[in-house]
């Protein structure tokens, strides 16, 4: 499975993510009694991790912008159908969106790379997210041209799966909007 993801998208897993991905990927082939394609993978693979970023909060929009050394985001996320304004500040847009958030979770893994050559190049951001005090972690995604946008979205995508699996909730974003 990572050898397939690798040599077809030039995607390349943390190890942990290959073990959580390929468990999935078991999941789908025993079901369906059939091989699973190349691209069959990088299609579960994004609906899987990728396209969580819509599942509950969903960034409409955000600015970025360094204040005395910081990196500053403003951010529009849409959480049950309502545009949240969050602001957050850090180190890089990392910590900058994970202030803004204010919810109980650290980062585990981070990484970035390209999945694509040339002037238009996509970025592929991969974050592993942990509830503070649960051991409950969970893998996000972003595709984007933009690498900060990349991160946005697997850090979205991140927190999305942790909502589905129960260890946080829509409500502490709405309670962290400006």
């Amino acid at each position: 499975i990572a050898y397939l993801l690798e040599s077809n998208y030039n995607v390349v897993l943390p190890r942990r993510l290959q073990i959580e991905f390929s468990k999935i990927v078991q999941q789908k082939t025993d079901e369906d009694g059939t091989e699973i394609s190349a691209q069959a993978i990088w299609s579960l693979f994004k609906d899987t991790y990728v396209d969580a970023k819509t599942a509950h909060y969903v960034t409409k929009n955000y600015k970025l912008s360094d204040e005395n050394g910081n990196q500053v985001i403003e951010l529009d996320i849409e959480v049950n159908g309502q545009t949240q304004q969050l602001r957050g500040e850090g180190n890089g847009p990392i910590s900058a969106i994970l202030d803004a958030l204010q919810l109980p979770i650290d980062v585990l893994n981070y990484e970035e790379r390209s999945i694509s050559a040339g002037a238009h190049a996509k970025a592929l951001a991969l974050v592993e997210l942990q509830v503070k005090g649960t051991g409950k972690a969970a893998f996000g995604a972003g595709v984007h041209d933009n690498i900060v946008t990349a991160s946005i979205e697997a850090i979205i995508a991140a927190t999305n799966r942790l909502i589905d699996q129960g260890v946080l909730s829509t409500d502490q974003v709405i309670a962290a909007a400006v």
